[in-house]
């Protein structure tokens, strides 16, 4: 049974064991009557600006922000779930949760590592290469939105006074019938108290206890429900809180909400763990590989969501700030490699390119990128992705021949969909090429990446 639909349970019982012809009798307005009506009268919506009880559109925001999609680095920064991405060289796990704060704004926490082999996180003495956490910050920057029919929203609000007429008249008739309603009470607890205190129950005493039970449940429900509506007519304040409740469970049970629309920044502050790989270094017994060096990038984007007509448009427009070492931009050419030239080793990379000098990895060397992504699902379940990159130097370094490089992917989304209309897990397949450097034969430099974000409650039974 709806717990919307309590108080009128004892419409259907009450025909079953009184007989009265109140309906035919007018009746004064109590207090408490009038109270309630009065109460009730506050909760009205115009179909022009809104269609439902703040409480229910709050609640469903918080669902869509909890939705899995993902952005442009493949981490988790603004919903419940778990991100696996696989590339060519390198995999990425990453786990987060929200931590609300309230409506216009909310904290994500994540971690993340570089699944290799080894240990998940910690290995060979040293953090497991690209392992970190983030912290990030959403702001909305204008109110959400969603849709609605404007026909719908005129019916709902018709509906929605004939409950409110139901619950007071459901109320005048259990201020009349409430003695007889205890009294049916306690005529059902003695039958039941008798027929278990007899030696055997039989098959048809038992189904008996199992009826008045039943009854005793709905008719003790709707006792209790018309009590706290009487505690609660002393003050004004609660009886309001108690109306709006029971508004906000019916606007629940008929939400003719449908899409949004969400604008939000982020930012997002990033610190990893990377451990330097060159080749070469078991030759030069002088040189100790580099293990644990910190990496620190703040990420700043403009974000939008629109879902419509079950169509879904996700936009991104990014900055990054990293602060790392002038090997960060070489990492997707293939394994850099030592030479020595007039006792100073110099790192070049697999085109024969110096990069520069060894001893000046552990220097901070700041880069930027800035960038956008866009996904668009035709449907619920199929959609397209792309994404843009540059990176650039935002310093020069003494024997480091820094290139610019760009970013450029494109592929398929796919969703699996739950029954409240959000994904339960979104998958993403793209090609293309990732940190390559301007003017270098791009096919030759391909690859393909695999993304799987699977939100927490994917895991749980309901």
């Amino acid at each position: 049974m709806k717990p919307i639909k309590i108080i009128t349970v004892f419409l259907f019982i009450v025909l079953s064991f009184l007989k009265t012809n109140a309906q035919n009798n007018p009746f004064e307005k109590s207090e408490a009557y009038l109270a309630l009506e009065q109460s009730l009268a506050k909760e009205l919506y115009n179909c022009k600006d809104k269609a439902i009880s703040d409480d229910v559109f709050a609640k469903n925001i918080n669902i869509i922000k909890k939705d899995v999609i993902f952005n442009s680095t493949d981490d988790v920064t603004n919903n419940n779930s778990v991100n696996f991405t696989r590339g060519e060289t390198d995999s990425k796990l990453s786990v987060g949760v929200n931590l609300n704060s309230n409506d216009n704004h909310f904290f994500n926490v994540s971690i993340f590592t570089g699944a290799s082999e080894g240990g998940m996180f910690y290995s060979n003495d040293s953090w497991q290469d690209n392992t970190g956490a983030i912290i990030t910050y959403n702001k909305s920057i204008s109110k959400a939105t969603q849709y609605y029919n404007e026909k719908k929203c005129e019916e709902l609000n018709s509906k929605r006074d004939e409950f409110k007429a139901s619950v007071l008249k459901d109320f005048s008739l259990m201020e009349k019938k409430l003695d007889a309603f205890n009294e049916k009470i306690k005529e059902l607890e003695d039958a039941n108290l008798r027929i278990k205190e007899s030696k055997a129950i039989t098959f048809e005493q038992n189904e008996i206890l199992k009826e008045n039970n039943k009854v005793l449940k709905e008719l003790k429900e709707a006792v209790k429900n018309h009590e706290q509506i009487l505690e609660k007519t002393e003050a004004i304040k609660s009886l309001d809180s108690f109306t709006v409740k029971m508004i906000n469970k019916f606007d629940e049970e008929n939400n003719i909400l449908k899409g949004y629309k969400l604008h939000w920044f982020k930012t997002s502050i990033n610190i990893s763990n990377q451990n330097i790989k060159v080749d070469s270094i078991s030759v030069l017994n002088t040189i100790e590989e580099v293990k644990n060096l910190p990496k620190l990038s703040a990420d700043f984007s403009y974000n939008f969501n629109r879902s419509k007509n079950k169509t879904l448009l996700n936009y991104q427009g990014f900055v990054n700030i990293t602060m790392g070492n002038f090997l960060d931009a070489i990492l997707n050419d293939g394994t850099p490699f030592l030479i020595e030239e007039d006792e100073t080793i110099f790192v070049y990379d697999d085109s024969n390119n110096q990069i520069g000098r060894y001893q000046d990895i552990k220097r901070t060397f700041w880069t930027s990128s800035i960038g956008m992504q866009s996904t668009y699902f035709l449907n619920n379940y199929f959609g397209f992705s792309g994404s843009f990159s540059h990176s650039f130097a935002l310093q020069d370094l003494d024997h480091v021949n820094y290139k610019n490089r760009y970013s450029a992917q494109a592929g398929l989304v796919f969703k699996v969909q739950g029954e409240d209309d959000k994904s339960k897990a979104m998958f993403r397949i793209l090609g293309g090429f990732e940190e390559l450097a301007y003017n270098t034969k791009t096919w030759e430099n391909t690859s393909v990446k695999v993304s799987a974000g699977i939100p927490f409650n994917w895991f749980v039974k309901k």
